[in-house]
């Protein structure tokens, strides 16, 4: 069985990807934060075949001699924004948009990934580093971040990748929209084959369905670009 661990923002598209191929039973998927997957494969650590983080994490595992050589590109992620279902969401469409959404919000989400840190800077080089001291919480995941929002009944506001806050439309949160391109930071994603996979052949191949037009309708369709 081929085994494939994906960072969350890509990991929706590739279940559908595997839902639709041909034999889905032969694949495994499963999840992490990108930067807990790029530790587990430098530590020797990772049980996949192939694996899906953003581009400079991979990047690095190249210069390790840990990859393959088989690569693929499967897009990019934005930021977006939302608040708990039973909230309404701001308009934030400029600067002072949201500073104002931060300001009029009951606490602030963030993850300690990528997308999460990006974003507490940009808050801070608007002027917001005080401000948001005391209503800041920090998750791990975005998966942890957006189950404490579902359980929200003020107005938190939350920032994540856009897929991943899509994929939560149904569950209790309520999406907002992108935030301002002057804010957005587009991260690259890429697949690749693991050194240490015992079925490179099978996985190079696999790789190829999900970098090609088929697979990669499946990662458009969750709100990889």
């Amino acid at each position: 069985m081929l085994k494939i661990k994906s960072a969350g923002s890509t990991v929706y598209g590739l279940r559908a990807a595997v839902s639709a191929c041909a034999r889905p039973d032969d694949v495994e998927v499963s999840t992490d934060h990108g930067h807990f997957i790029h530790g587990f494969v430098v530590e020797g650590a990772c049980d996949a075949d192939i694996v899906i983080i953003p581009f400079d994490m991979l990047e690095d595992l190249d210069r390790r001699g840990l990859l393959a050589g088989v690569r693929r590109r499967i897009g990019h992620t934005g930021i977006g924004y939302c608040v708990p279902s039973g909230a309404t969401a701001p308009s934030i469409a400029d600067a002072p948009g949201l500073s104002a959404a931060v300001l009029d919000a009951a606490a602030l989400y963030l993850t300690t990934a990528p997308t999460g840190e990006h974003m507490l800077a940009c808050l801070k080089d608007i002027g917001l580093r005080s401000e948001i001291e005391s209503k800041l919480k920090l998750f791990d995941r975005a998966s942890d971040m957006l189950t404490a929002l579902a359980k929200e009944h003020s107005a938190v506001l939350a920032f994540g990748p856009t897929t991943e806050l899509l994929a939560w439309r149904k569950k209790g949160i309520a999406y907002g929209g992108s935030v301002p391109f002057e804010f957005d930071v587009p991260l690259a994603y890429d697949a690749a084959v693991l050194a240490r996979s015992a079925r490179q052949d099978a996985a190079g191949d696999f790789l190829d369905y999900l970098a090609g037009p088929e697979g990669l309708l499946h990662f458009r369709d969750s709100g990889v670009e």
